[in-house]
């Protein structure tokens, strides 16, 4: 019979029948078996030897190695990068290759283990956040064979950033975690599922003060002169654009949205010549969304006193919001 059958069996016995029941039992046991888990829950019973159990297993669990830990992960990053994961080399036999998701799906979760009263918890963040980077990074240039690495280790982009970002923006961040949470959002890869707007989605509500998001403004155009650094002109373009927008989310957040076009339009001009029919089009996307109407009039018309000429979807958006639609 079934455990689930016995138990509703032996709710009809009465206690005395129920003892003599067991005793029976107990007689055809093997010698074993008495000295060993019976008689420990007839002296003990049910839940402390649960709970002698559970102990037992808990000493008997092994202790993470942390420091050997971010040595596989380092080397691994390494060989990702170098794409030896995808080409034939001698660093990575080639049966090994196709298995470069189970590591990154169990070096996520080991990570993830590390509690926050724990040590190593500031490295751990730091190798996830290094994992969610080369796992965007894989999403615009090959280094698996896949065209959608997030696809590939099960997770969603943006699941994958809140879970980074949760650990980054503790009750009392840093202002270089603030930093590497912006950064993280403004990363150039995305999954074929995902849009920048799903990262901020899942960082503007932890700013979840003025101070915050103060401190946040600060940080971002910290990353916008970091940007202009790098030596990739498509990745300074795509790191700064998306720092662009997610200025002027902070702002409007802020209450001072008409502040945030006037950066947003600044940050883009820092990529040199751009099509300001492109960027008003991000722009007026962004205050629309928040309900931004008046502004977004203004900057509609402003852009045409600058002979801009917007898009037809553009004109037809502005007709409906100048008649009140």
């Amino acid at each position: 019979m079934r455990v689930s059958e016995i138990r509703e069996r032996l709710k009809a016995f009465p206690q005395k029948d129920m003892i003599e029941l067991f005793i029976a039992a107990y007689k055809h046991l093997p010698k074993d078996r008495k000295e060993g888990v019976i008689d420990d829950l007839i002296l003990h019973g049910v839940r402390q030897l649960h709970d002698k159990t559970t102990k037992q297993k808990s000493k008997a669990a092994p202790q993470m190695n942390f420091s050997a830990l971010a040595a596989e992960i380092k080397t691994f990053l390494d060989n990702a990068y170098a794409q030896n994961y995808l080409a034939p080399n001698r660093k990575i036999p080639k049966a090994e290759r196709p298995k470069w998701r189970f590591h990154v799906m169990r070096y996520i979760k080991e990570l993830r283990s590390i509690k926050a009263d724990t040590p190593h918890f500031d490295e751990a963040n730091e190798l996830l956040a290094q994992l969610f980077e080369m796992t965007a990074y894989a999403c615009n240039y090959y280094l698996f064979r896949t065209e959608d690495a997030f696809a590939s280790i099960r997770m969603q982009q943006d699941d994958f950033y809140e879970q980074v970002v949760s650990r980054l923006l503790t009750a009392e961040p840093s202002d270089a975690a603030i930093k590497r949470a912006l950064q993280l959002a403004t990363v150039s890869g995305m999954s074929r599922e995902t849009i920048s707007e799903d990262l901020y989605a899942k960082l503007l509500p932890r700013l979840d003060t003025i101070a915050l998001k103060r401190r946040a403004v600060e940080q971002l155009q910290s990353l916008c002169k970091d940007a202009a650094k790098l030596q990739d002109k498509y990745e300074i373009n795509s790191r700064l654009q998306g720092c662009a927008k997610l200025m002027l989310h902070l702002k409007i957040a802020l209450g001072e949205t008409e502040d945030g076009v006037s950066a947003c339009y600044q940050i883009f001009n820092r990529q040199g010549k751009q099509n300001p029919e492109t960027v008003l089009y991000i722009i007026l996307g962004i205050l629309d969304a928040y309900g931004q109407k008046e502004i977004w009039i203004r900057t509609y018309e402003k852009a045409l006193e600058n002979n801009v000429r917007p898009r037809n979807y553009l004109r037809n958006r502005y007709d409906e919001l100048k008649s009140g639609k």
